[in-house]
């Protein structure tokens, strides 16, 4: 599982060194993928499969869900991190989401999503009023 928050810089070649508490979970390499218009995912493997494995079966149903099916395929690229915990991040993934230099690294369960940081500030401060307006979680064991 993924989990945190980490700000991070891209360096001049468009390379991202993984936060360290990530790079165990991703040895064998993962796939780099834009899920949304605001930011990166970087899937396991396991993970990654599962997920084309949906992309297949909405390609299947046609129309809309298969252009979005396509546009995943089109925007995935495999992503092994380097002897530093590097990865390369395509620069039309940069473009797509606005990475330039300064990014947050954030766990998200099942993967890795890679921020603009000014747009993951915006974003997290949504999240101040979404957990206002909810209930406590019951986290008794």
């Amino acid at each position: 599982m993924f989990t945190g928050a980490y700000e991070h810089t891209l360096d001049s070649k468009g390379r991202l060194i993984l936060p360290a508490k990530f790079r165990d979970q991703l040895q064998g390499g993962g796939w780099l993928t834009q899920p949304t218009s605001k930011c990166l995912a970087l899937f396991p493997r396991d993970v990654y499969e599962q997920v084309a494995a949906m992309q297949r079966e909405l390609q299947r149903a046609g129309g809309v869900k298969a252009e979005r099916a396509r546009a995943f395929f089109a925007r995935s690229f495999e992503a092994v991190p380097d002897a530093q915990g590097r990865i390369a991040v395509p620069q039309i993934l940069r473009d797509k989401v606005g990475l330039v230099r300064d990014v947050t690294v954030t766990g998200n369960n099942t993967r890795i999503e890679i921020w603009d940081r000014a747009r993951w500030v915006a974003e997290d401060a949504s999240h101040d009023d979404v957990l206002e307006d909810t209930e406590e979680p019951d986290v008794s064991f």
